[in-house]
């Protein structure tokens, strides 16, 4: 089943330009935590320099930066390299 679904992913992603599909996933991976969120009753958020400059880290250098990165690699590297290459970092 795991090996299908990859396939379907493989041929699905085929040709799509890397920075353009990782957006795509961060959206669509982001709807399922939204609606948690919504679910599960919590205060809201503190705003304050900290916390922005917080959030700012984690979204735009952590995530974006970080995922920039990897899509870079793998366009100037084979896959199979970059994701041997990917059990090295802690």
């Amino acid at each position: 089943m795991g090996a299908r679904r990859g396939a379907v992913e493989a041929l699905a992603t085929k040709g799509a330009e890397p920075l353009t599909f990782t957006a795509w996933q961060l959206a669509f991976g982001s709807v399922p935590l939204v609606a948690l969120s919504l679910l599960h009753p919590h205060e809201a958020p503190r705003w304050n320099g900290e916390y922005a400059l917080a959030l700012a880290y984690s979204t735009v250098f952590a995530t974006a930066g970080g995922w920039w990165l990897w899509t870079y690699v793998l366009s100037h590297a084979p896959a199979g390299v970059t994701g041997l290459n990917t059990l090295a970092i802690p």
